[in-house]
């Protein structure tokens, strides 16, 4: 079944893949912000029977592409709605994997990863797409500070473990930071 979602054409379903695939057989949850058309959210749900799947975007999908269910909820509204982002967090957290694929600019990425990052699991990953396309395209600023004062500030941000930085050419980027797993450290 082909998924629409760049992530196949980026490589970076690869990478999603070796991070997702310990949990294979037990029960995730994942919230994706940006889901566009829902192709990622789609794979998961196919490879990922214990899967509870959350999406956010400004406007959802025509539900032929991506339908809620059983394992699927989906939300629409602007990400930098702070209130919103806190009341899926309380009422669906915490999650496994949080993954910022909106706007990629540097305001949403702040509000986003300010409003979410304390209903990330110990021992969950956050993940921020796209942070490097401020490099060549002026319209989304300038994302990777965001990612470089994140890095610096990390001592002071509650239960941040290790980071990983991707970068590849065509502006193929994530940055993946890890919650402890023992937050009593």
């Amino acid at each position: 079944m082909q998924y629409d979602t760049d992530k196949f054409a980026s490589g970076l379903i690869d990478d999603y893949l070796k991070l997702l695939w310990p949990y294979k057989a037990v029960p995730f949850k994942i919230l994706e912000v940006g889901i566009y058309k829902g192709g990622f959210l789609h794979w998961i749900y196919d490879n990922f029977s214990n899967a509870q799947i959350f999406g956010i975007d400004l406007k959802l999908p025509p539900a032929t592409l991506l339908s809620e269910n059983d394992r699927t909820s989906l939300f629409e509204f602007d990400q930098n709605n702070i209130p919103e982002l806190h009341k899926i967090g309380i009422d669906h957290g915490p999650f496994d994997f949080v993954i910022d694929d909106g706007l990629h600019r540097t305001k949403e990425i702040q509000n986003t990863f300010a409003a979410l990052w304390q209903f990330v699991k110990p021992g969950g990953w956050y993940i921020i797409e796209d942070w490097a396309a401020g490099y060549k395209r002026p319209f989304y600023d300038n994302p990777q500070e965001v990612i470089a004062q994140i890095i610096l500030t990390k001592e002071r941000i509650k239960g941040l473990s290790e980071f990983e930085i991707i970068c590849r050419p065509g502006d193929i980027s994530i940055a993946k930071f890890r919650k402890l797993t023992n937050l009593s450290l």
